[in-house]
């Protein structure tokens, strides 16, 4: 089974890895936050709060559908998985000269 992979390395925390986590069970279909609230036994307000902040990078995107009230207060959405997480590589850096004599000696070399 290929893993998604995963983005950042938080430690501690109880919602460390939570976006992953999400990826992970969006990748199986398309799922409600109240579906995803049950599974992964957080309120419906955290799971929105989550979506909100989330998921705006380069490394996966997921559609949200319409918003419908539930009972009580709470508003419901659809989540979709459009785009698969990848890892993203970062450009290299240029280097940064300290010393220009030693630049110019391992130039020529």
């Amino acid at each position: 089974m290929k893993k998604i992979p995963h983005f950042r390395r938080n430690a501690g925390g109880p919602m460390s890895g939570m976006t992953e986590k999400i990826e992970w069970k969006l990748s199986k279909g398309p799922q409600t936050g109240q579906q995803l609230a049950d599974h992964f036994k957080l309120t419906l307000g955290q799971i929105n709060t989550i979506m909100r902040g989330s998921f705006r990078g380069e490394t996966s995107k997921v559609s949200f559908g319409e918003p419908y009230p539930t009972e009580g207060r709470a508003m419901d959405r659809l989540y979709t998985l459009e785009k698969k997480p990848k890892r993203v590589m970062h450009k290299e850096k240029k280097q940064i000269i300290l010393n220009y004599l030693q630049y110019e000696e391992q130039r020529r070399a």
